[in-house]
C-alpha cells in the first residue's frame, strides 16, 4: 500500500487557480522530493499502467456524504486508498490543509467560512491506472441556540454595561444576561446585544427587588418582538423548594399570551431532581447552579449536579433535546459566609466548564460578567473567553456536545496522584459520592471523535485515556499544539490540579 501525497488544492469562493501546500514553480520539484523523504512514499519509478494491477481503490472514511457543516469549524476527512502511489486532494468552497496520516491514509482539515457547497474530491494514481472520489457538505451558519436552535449556548450573566459585549464576543459567547441593575433601560440593554451579535436571556419584569413583578403588556409585547431574544428567564425558585411551581405556570402562561419561544430557569444548588422535575413541564432550558463553592462542596460535586439535572429531565418525562441540561460556571473567587474555607481558583474557570460537558450539559452560563470587569484579576475574564473559544471556536466542541453520538464515560487508567476524587455528601441527601480522580468522556461528531478529560483534584495526576480511534495517529490536543501519541486507541496523559484537556482525533477504521 504506497501513499505519496503530491498536492492538496484548496480553493475558495474567489480563488480556484493555486493549490495550498505546492509550490508552482520552480521549487515544486524540491518540495515533491521532500515530502518524500519526510516520511511519505516515494515514486516507484512506474511511469507507465500495468493493465494486469487494479486501479487504485479509494473509500472516504470519514464524513458521510451530504452532511451539513457550520461556518468557521473545522471537519475531518479521512480517506483510504489501496494500490496507489500517489495522491492529489482538491478542496472547493473552503480553507483546507491535508497529510499523510499512515500509509495509505489520507486527511484533510477543511474549514469552510463561506455559506455554500464544499467539496472534497482525492484522485489516486498507481500501477493499475487513476481512482477518484470525492465527498460534499453543505457549509452555513447555525441557527439559533438549544434548545429551538443549533448551537450550544455559551452565555455569561450580568453583562450589565454596553463595553462588556466586546470581550464576550471575543470569546465567541452567544448569549447574555442582566437583571437590570445597572440604571439603564431593558430596550436599551437589549439594543447593546443586537449590536454586538449576542442573543439574550430576557426577564419579563425588569425590577430586581421584585423578579415576579412582570412588565406591562406594551412592554412585553414589545420584548416579544425582539429577534435576538432567545430565551425567557424566568424567576430563580427559592433554595430547597418546589412550591413555586404554580407561580412559574403563571408566569409561563403570560409569557405565552405574547410569546413562545423557550423559557429558562435556574435552580438554586441544592434542589434536588424531584424538586427541578416539578416545573420541567413549563420550563425547556434547565440550568441549575453548578458552582460547587456556593454550594460549599468539592469540585467533582459539578459531575453529581448535571447528572442530577439531567436525571430530573428524565423524571419529568422529556428527552435532554427538549429539555436541555445548561451548567452554571464560576466567574467569581469570595468567601461564601456559609462555606468560607471553599473558594474558586483561575484553573477552575476552565475546568468547571469542560466537566459539566463531560457530565452531559449542552451549554455554559458563566456567573457573572460583573466580577470579571470588576473585582477580579483581569486574566480570569482572560480564561474564560479562552474557555468559550475552545468551546465555540474552530475545534467544534460545543457542536459535538450537541449534534455528536454521545460514546459516554471512557475508559481511564490513573498511573500517578491520586486516583479518587474528594468524597462529598450532597445537599439533601445522605449518600456519600466518590468518583475518580479523571473524568473523560467523548462524542462522535462528523468524522471526528472529541473527547473530554478533566482532573477533579487539586494534585497532579498521570492517566492512561482510552476509547481514541484504534489506527488514528492523528490526536490532537485542542489549544495545546501538541499532539499525543495514541497506542491501540489509548493515550497518556498529564493533568495539572484542576487541569482538563480536550481532543479531536480522525475516525480512522481498519
Amino acid at each position: 500500500m504506497l501513499l505519496l501525497l503530491l498536492a492538496c488544492s484548496a480553493h475558495g469562493p474567489d480563488d480556484t487557480s493555486q493549490p495550498a501546500s505546492t509550490d508552482t514553480g520552480a521549487d515544486a520539484a524540491t518540495d515533491s522530493a521532500d515530502s518524500a523523504d519526510s516520511g511519505d512514499w516515494g515514486d516507484t519509478g512506474d511511469s507507465g499502467v500495468d493493465t494486469a494491477a487494479a486501479a487504485p481503490t479509494l473509500t472516504i472514511l470519514a464524513p458521510a456524504d451530504g452532511q451539513t457543516w457550520f461556518l468557521d469549524t473545522r471537519y475531518d476527512v479521512v480517506v483510504s486508498l489501496t494500490g496507489a502511489d500517489a495522491a492529489e486532494a482538491t478542496v472547493t468552497g473552503a480553507e483546507a490543509t491535508c497529510e499523510a496520516l499512515n500509509a495509505g491514509v489520507l486527511h484533510c482539515s477543511v474549514t469552510p467560512h463561506v455559506a455554500e457547497t464544499v467539496t472534497v474530491s482525492i484522485a489516486a494514481t498507481g500501477p493499475g491506472g487513476t481512482g477518484t472520489a470525492s465527498v460534499a457538505a453543505t457549509a452555513r451558519a447555525a441557527v439559533g441556540i438549544i434548545p429551538e436552535g443549533e448551537a450550544f449556548a455559551m452565555g455569561a450573566y450580568e453583562v450589565m454595561d454596553e463595553r462588556w459585549f466586546a470581550p464576550i464576543v471575543d470569546g465567541k459567547f452567544n448569549l447574555a444576561q442582566s437583571y437590570g441593575t445597572g440604571g439603564y433601560t431593558q430596550e436599551a440593554w437589549q439594543d447593546w446585544a443586537a449590536a454586538a451579535g449576542v442573543r439574550t436571556m430576557t426577564r419579563p419584569g425588569w425590577d430586581w427587588a421584585d423578579p415576579w413583578a412582570l412588565s406591562d403588556d406594551a412592554t412585553l409585547a414589545a420584548l416579544a418582538a425582539r429577534p435576538e431574544l432567545a430565551w425567557w428567564e424566568l424567576p430563580e425558585t427559592p433554595v430547597e423548594d418546589d412550591s413555586y411551581a404554580d407561580e412559574v405556570a403563571t408566569v409561563v402562561a403570560r409569557i405565552r399570551s405574547f410569546d413562545d419561544r423557550p423559557t429558562q430557569m435556574y435552580f438554586w444548588t441544592s434542589s434536588t431532581a424531584e424538586q427541578i422535575a416539578t416545573y420541567i413541564p413549563d420550563v425547556q432550558v434547565i440550568s441549575p447552579g453548578t458552582y460547587p463553592e456556593h454550594a460549599c462542596q468539592p469540585q467533582p460535586w459539578i459531575r453529581w449536579r448535571i447528572t442530577s439535572a439531567r436525571d430530573a429531565v428524565a423524571l419529568a418525562g422529556y428527552s435532554e433535546a427538549e429539555r436541555p441540561v445548561v451548567g452554571t460556571a464560576d466567574l467569581y473567587a469570595q468567601p461564601e459566609t456559609s462555606c468560607p474555607e471553599r473558594i474558586a481558583e483561575l484553573a477552575q474557570v476552565r475546568m468547571n466548564p469542560l466537566a459539566m460537558i463531560a457530565a452531559g450539559a449542552q451549554g455554559v452560563l458563566y456567573f457573572a460578567w460583573w466580577y470579571a470587569a470588576n473585582t477580579l484579576d483581569p486574566a480570569w475574564a482572560t480564561s474564560a473567553e479562552a474557555t468559550g473559544d475552545l468551546i465555540m471556536g474552530e475545534s467544534g466542541l460545543g457542536y459535538a456536545a450537541i449534534h455528536g453520538e454521545p460514546l459516554g464515560d471512557l475508559p481511564v487508567t490513573v498511573t500517578g496522584g491520586p486516583a479518587l476524587s474528594e468524597t462529598f455528601t450532597p445537599a439533601q441527601t445522605t449518600t456519600a459520592v466518590q468518583y475518580a480522580s479523571i473524568h473523560a468522556a467523548g462524542w462522535d461528531y462528523a468524522g471526528t471523535r472529541f473527547v473530554v478529560a478533566v482532573n477533579y483534584t487539586n494534585e497532579a495526576v498521570t492517566a492512561e485515556i482510552g476509547g481514541f480511534p484504534s489506527v488514528t495517529t492523528g490526536v490532537e490536543a485542542v489549544g495545546e499544539a501538541r499532539a499525543p501519541a495514541a497506542t491501540d486507541g489509548v493515550i497518556e496523559e498529564t493533568f495539572d490540579a484542576w487541569g482538563a484537556h480536550v481532543y479531536r482525533a480522525p475516525i480512522v477504521v481498519e
